[in-house]
């Protein structure tokens, strides 16, 4: 009997142990580093959509009052009658820029020198937020000259 036993503990002792079953202790989490990141990284990003939506409008009322002294400057150069009318180029230039919400356009002068008809164009411009070192309110002018034809 004894060496039954012997022999079992050969083969025990040569057969593939089992491994004990580890248990996995996950890692710390850091917590709160999204909403810190959020915290810091939030005030930038609202100034550059703010200075973007700014440029953007900016921009915009820059081209519309161009294209009102085009529209004043093409109505009074079909002849010298039209040339003349003041009150006619002034509501060819509001017509074009109708789509500005403060209405602070302003046809400055129609000009006629050597046959040739100058508009200038005027608006006000105010910023959605106020910021460091540039000024919130300001002066697009833009002016257009074209030759009157008759």
């Amino acid at each position: 009997m004894f060496s039954v036993n012997r022999a079992i503990l050969k083969i025990q002792r040569r057969a593939p142990r089992r491994m004990k079953a580890r248990t996995v202790i996950p890692a710390p989490r850091p917590r709160g580093q999204a909403l810190a990141e959020l915290a810091i990284l939030l005030p930038v990003l609202i100034i550059l959509v703010l200075g973007a939506a700014d440029f953007g409008r900016i921009y915009y009322h820059f081209v519309t009052v161009e294209s009102a002294a085009a529209a004043g400057v093409q109505y009074g150069c079909v002849d010298t009658t039209k040339a003349a009318d003041t009150d006619g180029i002034r509501l060819a230039a509001m017509r074009q820029v109708q789509d500005i919400t403060n209405r602070s356009v302003v046809v400055v002068s129609s000009l006629v020198t050597n046959s040739i008809l100058t508009v200038n164009v005027k608006a006000r411009f105010v910023t959605f937020f106020h910021w460091p070192l540039m000024p919130t309110d300001t002066l697009v002018s833009r002016s257009a000259q074209m030759r009157i034809l008759k």
